[in-house]
C-alpha cells in the first residue's frame, strides 16, 4: 500500500478499462506517497481536465512539468487547459515548449495551427497544420482545419484537396462532407 509506482501502474489499468474513477483514486493514492511523481500528477491531471475540473488540474500538470521539465505530453494538456480557459498567448507558450523537447510531435503541430488561427495567425496556423500533416499522413483533425484555413485565405483547389484526404480517412464523418460541399 506505500508504494506509489503500484497505485499509478493500477490507476493506468483502471483508465485503460474506463475506470476513470478507479484511476483517479488510485492516481491520488500514489500523490499522497509521492507528491512529486511526474506521471502520476499528469495522469490524473488528464482525466479532471477531461471532465472539466480545470482549477484542480492546472496545478497537477505544474508539478508535473517542475518534477519532469521534459515532458511535452504534459505541455500539450497545459495548453490544452489555457486554450480552454481563454489564454491562448500561454496556449501557444505551453506548445512551443512540447515542439521545443519533441519537434516530431504531430499532435502538438495540430493543437498549434489551432491555436495561431484562433490567434489570428493564418499563415502560421496553415504551416503548423501541414507539419502535423506531414508527420502524422492519418492525423484527421489537421486535415479538417488545414482545409478551413486554406479556404478562409482563398485557397479552394488545397482546401478541396485537404477536405478529400479527410472523407478518405473518415468516410462516415458528416462534417468533411459538408466541407467539401462549402
Amino acid at each position: 500500500p506505500g508504494y506509489a509506482r503500484a497505485h499509478l501502474n493500477l490507476g493506468i489499468g483502471l483508465e485503460a478499462t474506463g475506470d476513470a474513477d478507479g484511476a483517479i483514486g488510485q492516481y491520488e493514492a500514489a500523490l499522497v506517497i509521492d507528491a512529486a511523481n511526474a506521471y502520476a500528477n499528469y495522469n490524473l491531471a488528464k482525466l479532471l481536465y477531461a471532465r472539466g475540473d480545470l482549477a484542480r488540474a492546472e496545478p497537477l500538470l505544474k508539478a508535473a512539468l517542475e518534477s519532469k521539465p521534459d515532458f511535452p505530453e504534459a505541455q500539450v494538456v497545459l495548453s490544452n487547459l489555457y486554450d480552454t480557459q481563454g489564454n491562448l498567448s500561454a496556449a501557444a507558450g505551453a506548445l512551443e515548449a512540447a515542439l521545443k523537447q519533441r519537434p516530431d510531435y504531430a499532435g502538438a503541430w495540430n493543437n498549434y495551427g489551432v491555436v495561431l488561427s484562433k490567434l489570428g495567425r493564418p499563415a502560421e496556423a496553415e504551416t503548423a497544420l501541414r507539419r502535423a500533416t506531414e508527420l502524422d499522413p492519418s492525423l484527421l483533425p489537421a486535415f479538417q482545419q488545414l482545409g478551413n484555413i486554406l479556404s478562409e485565405q482563398g485557397q479552394v483547389a488545397d482546401a478541396l484537396a485537404s477536405y478529400r484526404r479527410d472523407i478518405e480517412l473518415r468516410p462516415d464523418f458528416p462534417e468533411a462532407h459538408a466541407n467539401l460541399g462549402c
